[in-house]
């Protein structure tokens, strides 16, 4: 799925067709997010139930600073 969302998001900065931006847009949109809540039944799974409150949390809030970081890093390309 994240793999779909990549190509997704590289055919889009080679496409000027309206129509076919958008089509791209929604499909890596929904690649993008239906990766990241995939993680988080995986992430539960895989932290003992004594502290899977918190590793949820901290891969949550990694994903989050990412997901702020990422748009600065882009534009600066």
């Amino acid at each position: 799925m994240f793999l779909l969302g990549a190509i997704c998001f590289i055919v889009l900065s080679m496409t000027s067709n309206l129509l076919l931006l958008y089509v791209l847009i929604a499909i890596g949109g929904a690649c993008a997010v239906g990766t990241q809540n995939l993680t988080n039944p995986y992430i539960s799974e895989f932290y003992p139930k004594e502290i899977r409150s918190t590793g949820v949390e901290v891969t949550v809030g990694i994903r989050r600073i990412g997901s702020i970081l990422a748009p600065i890093f882009i534009g600066l390309l």
